[in-house]
């Protein structure tokens, strides 16, 4: 059975499906979006400071889900700094939320979606 959603999620190691990496990705968006809406509304100085915070905790675990995704298929985890390149990051975000990842086990560990005590995938 696939791994919980935010299982690993503070390693700098390992693979993420598409799924669990689309759901961390819409968490990150949305606890952003509401706090944005919480500090434009309250409109206090350490408000807007806790959200600068919370923006940046959020960007770090979003760019370590990337770098998962990216091990998923088979590239370093590296290349989710080419993210914070304007027009190229949206793009690289869209193509590696929906390309599937490499069957069985590669350099990067085991398959997310591999159950090898039952031997089944889960595809």
């Amino acid at each position: 059975m696939e791994e919980p959603v935010f299982s690993g999620l503070l390693t700098l190691s390992g693979r993420r499906s598409r799924r669990s990496y689309v759901m961390v990705m819409l968490w990150c968006l949305a606890f952003s979006a509401a706090f944005l809406y919480a500090a434009a509304v309250e409109q206090e100085s350490w408000v807007w400071d806790l959200y600068v915070a919370i923006a940046i905790v959020l960007f770090v675990l979003h760019m370590i889900a990337l770098a998962q995704r990216l091990r998923d298929v088979g590239m370093a985890g590296a290349f989710a700094l080419l993210t914070v390149t304007p027009f190229i990051g949206m793009f690289v975000i869209l193509l590696f939320a929906f390309r599937p990842g490499h069957r069985g086990p590669n350099k990067y560990g085991r398959d997310p979606l591999h159950d090898p005590l039952l031997g089944q995938d889960f595809r």
